[in-house]
């Protein structure tokens, strides 16, 4: 019995009703002033800083997932003896 099928019906149902309401959307000849713009901006800017010191992080474990038989920074430490 497959029961993904009422669940795929309602998946499409739910994006025509969105491609509809776009559709059929008025003007809404609203204001956007420079404080609002400056939000946005430092917003998009403060999330492509977070996204690059996420891969600056995590770009070395990435990496060594296609190594093969390398010693890893943190095991060749000298200043232990």
């Amino acid at each position: 019995m497959n029961n993904r099928g009422p669940l795929r019906t309602y998946k499409y149902t739910t994006i025509l009703a969105g491609l509809l309401l776009l559709t059929f959307t008025s003007p809404a000849y609203a204001y956007v002033d420079s404080g609002s713009v400056s939000i946005i901006i430092t917003a998009i800017l403060g999330a492509l800083a977070m996204a690059g010191y996420w891969v600056r992080l995590y770009w070395d474990r990435f990496i060594s997932l296609f190594r093969r038989g390398e010693v890893k920074p943190e095991d060749n430490d000298n200043s232990k003896e």
